[in-house]
């Protein structure tokens, strides 16, 4: 449990969930949501936000760059400790040819002036209140399927990512120690021989570059995975000071290169380009019974009141959906 307590990804990562999260959109997205019963997650580099992953990635970058101590800028030690950072987005794991990032965007805000505007057509739109409270109680365990709140200001990027990192710096700087500096060598030949006295100097340095080349892997191994694993639930979660009013909670849905079943990919288009995206289910099971999601609709304040009203619960009845509650923005704006 402290180890839990201490660890502010996971804590990030398993976030009480509100009891309501909205999705604003326009009345064609409304219609496509309720029909299909699915929402579309948007792969991450194709999001409004440009910068995203770069956001992110620069951080990342930058934190490790200022947890290096002094005496080692410029040295072995640096390069090591960076390069094989690099790697890792590069390619490894993170890298843009084996992991592809899909989200699904909602807010704790369901009547906010500038999301209308950005997201439902001017204003005319709808936004939608969906319950997510079960969501993680039907996941699988040690799901890699991220469902929790953008993270915005710096301070809290920055405690995250030192998290994330340091665990890293230490072993590798270690592992850097033993490989190029001389007095760290010489004392742990000596060490080898003082342990195997029958071993001559060239049988002693022999012994031990053959045991720093069997741990180098293992060490590598253990704390670029720990690394990895924690920056990957975080880079699709740190998003520019400048969106903080939105408020945004996310699922992040992974692609990976080998995957034995991976999601089956979409395309819409939009202006010059098509955009990736896959479809994610909005139902779940309450005490046995499947379960819509959609619990709430907020009638944009550029809707047409009672026209809009009476339409959007036709369109439910027609679906057999009864147990939605309907109602009219209460922000007093028109768009014209």
């Amino acid at each position: 449990m402290r180890d839990e307590i201490e660890d502010p990804v996971l804590n990030l990562i398993n976030s009480p969930i509100p009891k309501r999260l909205w999705h604003y959109t326009d009345l064609e997205g409304l219609r496509g949501i309720v029909n299909s019963k699915q929402i579309r997650a948007t792969d991450i580099k194709y999001l409004n936000d440009k910068e995203e992953l770069k956001h992110a990635l620069a951080l990342a970058k930058s934190m490790l760059l200022g947890m290096l101590p002094s005496r080692y800028k410029g040295t072995y030690a640096e390069g090591l400790v960076v390069d094989t950072f690099d790697s890792v987005f590069e390619q490894g794991p993170l890298s843009s040819e084996n992991l592809r990032l899909f989200t699904a965007s909602f807010t704790v805000n369901g009547d906010q002036l500038s999301q209308w505007r950005g997201y439902s057509r001017g204003s005319t739109g709808v936004s939608l209140g969906f319950d997510f409270s079960t969501v993680r109680e039907y996941s699988a365990p040690k799901s890699a399927v991220t469902f929790a709140p953008c993270v915005y200001r710096d301070e809290e990027k920055e405690r995250l990512l030192h998290h994330s990192i340091s665990g890293y710096v230490g072993p590798v700087l270690d592992l850097a120690l033993h490989t190029a500096d001389i007095p760290t060598v010489e004392c742990a030949i000596d060490e080898i021989q003082k342990q195997h006295p029958e071993l001559g100097e060239e049988q002693a340095t022999k012994k031990y570059w053959e045991q720093l080349e069997k741990g180098r892997d293992q060490v590598l191994g253990l704390s670029l995975n720990a690394m990895s694993t924690m920056l990957f639930h975080l880079i699709g979660l740190l998003k520019h000071s400048s969106f903080e009013e939105e408020q945004e909670w996310r699922f992040v849905f992974p692609i990976f290169k080998d995957m034995t079943k991976p999601p089956k990919l979409k395309f819409r288009s939009r202006a010059s380009t098509l955009v990736p995206y896959i479809e994610y289910p909005l139902s779940g099971t309450v005490e046995g019974t499947e379960s819509f999601r959609l619990k709430e609709i907020i009638l944009g304040p550029g809707s047409q009141d009672e026209i809009a009203f009476s339409a959007v619960r036709a369109f439910l009845d027609s679906l057999g959906i009864k147990d939605v509650l309907i109602s009219q923005s209460r922000i007093p704006y028109r768009p014209w």
